[in-house]
């Protein structure tokens, strides 16, 4: 029996918190485009090896890059334990998938902790940034992460 989850909005104070999810995956097959015009794919398994989507990235910069002031984290909690969290980009400047407008909301991370995954917590996160999105009148909510689109496809979203 999986455990209650908890959302909570956190000011953009909470990254370093937010950061201490890891956001590694386990890579164990590559696709191998044959031919480019019909998009023929296949796919080959290799020796498996871990992808940290976080190397190298400083998320404490993260507010001096973009004006973040209308942003939010949403962090996820099982008991007093932080299991996973998104951050949503709205109403910025700078942030080329906002378009310049301000009725888009972009999902620029989501993460879930590896022994929590499967249980349906980022799908509770695209849910809560769905209404936070709504409560702002945005007709948009963009996500950019080709590598996880058929997990995103499978919750019900789709391409324009």
């Amino acid at each position: 029996m999986s455990k209650q989850v908890n959302l909570v909005e956190e000011p953009l104070l909470f990254l370093k918190q937010y950061h201490q999810v890891p956001i590694t995956f386990k890579v164990e097959s590559i696709l191998e485009i044959n031919d480019n015009k019909a998009m023929i794919m296949n796919e080959h398994q290799i020796q498996p090896y871990y992808k940290d989507y976080d190397d190298g990235g400083d998320w404490e910069e993260l507010s001096k890059q973009f004006d973040t002031s209308n942003w939010a984290i949403f962090a996820a909690y099982i008991d007093s334990k932080r299991v996973g969290g998104c951050i949503l980009a709205f109403n910025s400047p700078n942030v080329n998938m906002l378009e310049g407008k301000d009725d888009i909301v972009v999902i620029w991370d989501l993460r879930v902790e590896p022994q929590y995954r499967r249980q349906r917590i980022g799908e509770q996160l695209i849910q809560q940034a769905q209404k936070w999105a709504l409560q702002r009148k945005c007709k948009q909510l963009k996500v950019e992460n080709m590598y996880r689109k058929d997990w995103y496809f499978g919750i019900g979203h789709r391409t324009d």
